[in-house]
Formats: C-alpha cells, sequence, structure tokens
C-alpha cells in the first residue's frame, strides 16, 4: 500500500468513525439521529523519542483534515520530541495537561518499546 491509499484509507475511516459522533447526515440524506455536540471531536497524537516520523505525519494530515476534529499532539513533556530520521516535532502539550479524548493515536517505531514500559505513559493510558 503506497502513502496516498494510506493516507485516504485513514481519513475514511476516521470520516466513518467520527461522522455520527458529530451528527453527521446519513448519506440517504435523512435528518441525523444525533444532534451535533457542542465540542469538537477531540484526537489526540501521542509522540515519543526515536518514533516512525511517517507513522505520525501521515496520520496528523488526515485527522487534521476532518472537520470539526481537534487534533492535540501529546508527549511527556513539551520539549522536542526526535525522530527516527533525526528530525524533531514539537508536541502542543504534556500528557499531564491533556484533555479527555475521544480518539488516541500511537504510532511506531522502535521507540515503542521503550514507551510500553514507561510508568508515565502507563498511567496515561489507564
Amino acid at each position: 500500500m503506497d502513502r496516498r491509499t494510506f493516507n485516504t484509507t485513514l481519513a475514511l475511516a476516521a470520516a466513518t468513525a467520527i461522522g455520527p459522533a458529530l451528527g453527521a447526515q446519513p448519506a440517504d440524506g435523512s435528518a441525523a439521529a444525533t444532534p451535533a455536540p457542542a465540542a469538537p471531536f477531540r484526537i489526540g497524537m501521542l509522540i515519543y523519542d526515536d518514533m516512525t516520523l511517517l507513522d505520525f505525519a501521515g496520520p496528523a494530515d488526515a485527522f487534521g483534515r476532518v472537520r470539526a476534529a481537534k487534533v492535540h499532539v501529546l508527549a511527556k513533556s513539551q520539549g522536542p520530541v526526535s525522530t527516527d530520521t533525526g528530525g524533531r516535532v514539537l508536541p502542543d502539550m504534556a500528557l499531564r495537561d491533556a484533555p479527555e479524548l475521544d480518539l488516541l493515536f500511537i504510532g511506531g517505531g522502535h521507540g515503542a518499546t521503550a514507551l510500553m514500559e514507561d510508568a508515565e505513559v502507563l498511567e496515561f493510558l489507564s
């Protein structure tokens, strides 16, 4: 699967999952069963050292295109996070400051092994 197909598939999956929660109109044009909420659909993207940059960038692009959604980039601290390619990503907020989320995305990478054993991250996920 190439990058464009992956991003398209991700965007369609997100829209399908998020649409009903946002009170989207059904395809047949009938009235929506639920009213639209006042707050946006909150998506959290957890970043960490030695993550695979493409695992973050592609989904971030797709999630950022979902109207009525707010994407929060989260990390253990607000300092820059180094990726597997040496690039750096700056989070919006630390885990301790994260709002209640409707969806949490965690990409892959070599740093995921350490992440799975990190007490602060595990506490956030529980």
